[in-house]
């Protein structure tokens, strides 16, 4: 594949292409509340700091004409102290736009231990859960829920859509499922690593998830990065997206001429292009391969080149 290939569309596993299904929801969404292209970030109200089972909260930001058909994003946010405050303007602008976002505040220190990498995942599939069993309230379809992470909310968002129906059994809202119905990643630590904590790279460094890409998985992920991430460098986004590409999962890269944090800044061009694939996502018409300049790593030009040739 060329580095700068057009993306393609994904087939599902029933062969409906997305195309065909866009249109069936984006019919839905005109019927219930006009399109997502039209609306603006004040066509929205924030329920906030909704307790969830497993002890975090959750902020709900609703658009005004939600009707039940619009889709369900669920947000997490990157590592740290800070909480899921970073995402709110991101949250806000999508749901002016007709989608109704959740925001989980989920352990997201940088985990040491097994235990607190598990206290991650379990926030997370607790989170999604929980936003599951609100989303008819809300005007949301439960079906249609798209899980997008931002640096390391990138690592349990992709790692979550290789994991099987029932794998995560404990006790909060056991009977409701974990599973996204398609996965976007924003600057994505896609495996949590002391490298990435350091912001250093290492050449021979072990491929992310190199145990999880023979699982297979049809939930699609696209992944959206920049060319000048000093926080996550885009070589890791081209080699997870490589892996996954060989192993034939249905899995987009779209590299922008940007940085980290504005990719969740909607008011940035950048943001905006990020903003504008959540969307096309959440419309079922996320897309597989390549897409954006390259990036000057030697494995990145290795691998560019091999696609070319």
């Amino acid at each position: 594949m060329a580095a700068n290939a057009a993306l393609r569309p994904i087939t599902d596993r029933g062969g409906m292409s997305y195309t065909t299904r866009t249109t069936i929801a984006l019919t839905l969404v005109l019927i219930s509340f006009g399109p997502l292209a039209i609306g603006s970030a004040s066509d929205s109200t924030v329920v906030a700091g909704q307790s969830v089972p497993q002890g975090q909260t959750i902020d709900f930001h609703v658009p005004s004409q939600a009707a039940g058909a619009a889709p369900l994003i669920v947000l997490l946010h990157g590592g740290g102290d800070k909480g899921n405050g970073d995402m709110t303007p991101l949250a806000r602008t999508l749901a002016g736009r007709g989608a109704v976002v959740a925001v989980p505040n989920y352990y997201s220190g940088q985990p040491r231990s097994q235990q607190e990498i598990e206290d991650t995942f379990r926030d997370v599939v607790c989170s999604i859960r929980y936003s599951r069993s609100r989303a008819a309230e809300f005007g949301a379809d439960p079906e249609n829920l798209i899980l997008v992470g931002f640096s390391y909310g990138g690592y349990p968002a992709t790692a979550i859509r290789l994991t099987a129906e029932g794998s995560y059994d404990f006790d909060c809202l056991p009977g409701i499922s974990h599973l996204p119905q398609a996965v976007v990643g924003l600057g994505g630590a896609y495996k949590y690593d002391s490298k990435v904590a350091t912001r250093s790279w290492d050449k021979d460094h072990t491929p992310y998830l190199i145990d999880g890409v023979s699982r297979s998985s049809q939930i699609p992920l696209v992944m959206v990065h920049g060319a000048r991430d000093a926080n996550v460098p885009a070589e890791f986004a081209e080699r997870y997206f490589s892996q996954l590409d060989e192993a034939g999962h249905p899995v987009g890269l779209e590299i922008l001429e940007t940085r980290h944090a504005e990719l969740i800044d909607p008011d940035d061009p950048a943001g905006a292009q990020a903003l504008e694939s959540i969307l096309d996502v959440a419309l079922g018409e996320p897309a597989v391969g390549r897409s954006g300049p390259a990036t000057t790593s030697p494995y990145a030009r290795l691998m560019q080149s091999s696609r070319s040739s």
